[in-house]
């Protein structure tokens, strides 16, 4: 017989002992009940979702959808390997399987074979889940076979788009000897039978020869320098030049156009501006001809600027800023970043008004870019713009030996400097 006082211990045990009972069925109906909603969910998904042993690789788990994808029945999926299905070495889909484990990386892309054989691009996100006792990896597959077969055909078409246009240009840079030759031909000619005293309807006909031909060899050279540009055959030749006598000489190649247009205009280059410089002069000075013949086309009263400032100066080298004014149409602020592209001006209506290929600020541009430098451009409508050109060059020897360490950055003219207030000297 047990004890008074055992007997009363072991009835107030009792609920004790029913809560327990009851906390680990109630546990076990929600357990149950997740299990059922998971299934639910898991079956019921049009996502294709894998349940994969990141140990061993075995598939766990495979839902309705994947099954359908795969086209194998649940049976079968659960006694294969994820190895069976990815069509990467097995050591490479371990690997994965390993950074995935590790948290490395969650998205991956595989070629996933199907039952028939077919071969599927596919981006797997991967995700650990608890499974039983131990955590594995549930696999989001989503089929991007379609998407990758888009990419590589735009892929091609760029890349088939690029080598016609690599031919273009290389085309157009092989024939300039062939198209500027008959040209200067032409030109020639004509000059010579000029000598010749012709009559007056004759000097009317050679006039006209030379100033068409003049203008097409103008066209034909900025289509070549473009092309040439664009097929990377510009080759800088640097070499020890005078930016003073530069300057000069390109705005020399303008004085009759400014003079009878009755322009003002001016060159200003500033003291601290180094003369002696190393660099393409040819290619500098098709660039400032480039702005200024642009500056003289569309200015029809004012003026126009011309100078040259130093931004800065070590031992070797210096900053050149040459900027350019005038009191011309200007540009729309909308417009300004389009007129560097090729065959752009500001207005359709200036091509047809004032002429021109719409080529110069785009070679220009390049070839600024070319040297190091850049341009850029502050304008309105009718109030006139104002080009700036930067470019690194370096220091001729003399410059070099005689370099005053330390001098201060020349001021440029302000923005709004108003060429009408120059004196005209053409």
């Amino acid at each position: 017989m047990q004890s008074p006082d055992i007997q009363l211990l072991n009835v107030l045990a009792l609920p004790g002992c029913l809560l327990l009972a009851l906390s680990a069925w109630f546990v076990k109906r929600h357990l149950v009940q997740s299990a059922q909603r998971y299934g639910v969910i898991f079956d019921g998904t049009n996502e294709v979702m894998l349940v994969i042993d990141p140990g061993s690789g075995a598939i766990l788990e495979a839902n309705a959808a994947a099954q359908r994808f795969y086209g194998y029945a649940r049976g079968q999926m659960l006694r294969m390997n994820i190895a069976e299905i990815n069509t990467l070495p097995p050591e490479e889909v371990r690997a994965e399987m390993q950074r995935a484990r590790a948290h490395e990386r969650d998205c991956f892309f595989f070629p996933h074979r199907l039952a028939d054989g077919n071969v599927r691009e596919v981006e797997v996100h991967s995700s650990p889940i608890r499974h039983g006792m131990k955590t594995v990896l549930c696999f989001f597959v989503h089929d991007i076979t379609e998407r990758r077969q888009h990419e590589q055909s735009l892929v091609a078409a760029r890349e088939a788009a690029d080598a016609a246009n690599r031919a273009k240009s290389e085309f157009l840079a092989n024939m300039s000897h062939e198209l500027r030759t008959p040209l200067n031909g032409v030109l020639g000619n004509a000059q010579l039978l000029e000598m010749l005293e012709p009559t007056g309807e004759q000097q009317e006909a050679l006039s006209a020869i030379n100033l068409s031909g003049s203008r097409l060899l103008s066209l034909v050279n900025d289509v070549l320098d473009m092309s040439q540009l664009e097929a990377e055959k510009v080759v800088l030749e640097p070499a020890d030049f005078s930016l003073r006598k530069c300057l000069t000489e390109v705005a020399g190649t303008q004085r009759f156009r400014i003079a009878e247009k009755r322009l003002a205009f001016r060159l200003d280059i500033a003291d601290e501006v180094p003369d002696a410089l190393v660099g393409d002069e040819r290619r500098i000075k098709q660039i400032v001809a480039s702005l200024l013949a642009n500056a003289v086309k569309f200015t029809d009263e004012g003026g126009i600027l011309l100078w040259a400032a130093l931004r800065w100066q070590t031992g070797e080298a210096a900053l050149i800023e040459l900027a350019l004014s005038d009191t011309g149409i200007g540009i729309p602020k909308a417009l300004a970043d389009d007129i560097f592209k090729p065959f752009v001006q500001a207005e359709s209506s200036s091509t047809r008004r004032y002429g021109g290929s719409g080529l110069g600020l785009a070679i220009s541009q390049r070839l600024a870019h070319l040297m190091g430098g850049g341009i850029s451009v502050e304008s309105a409508e009718g109030a006139g713009s104002t080009f700036r050109v930067l470019l690194p060059l370096p220091l001729a020897g003399d410059a070099v030996r005689n370099n005053l360490a330390g001098a201060a950055p020349c001021a440029a003219p302000e923005a709004g400097t108003n060429p009408n207030t120059l004196r005209r000297q053409a």
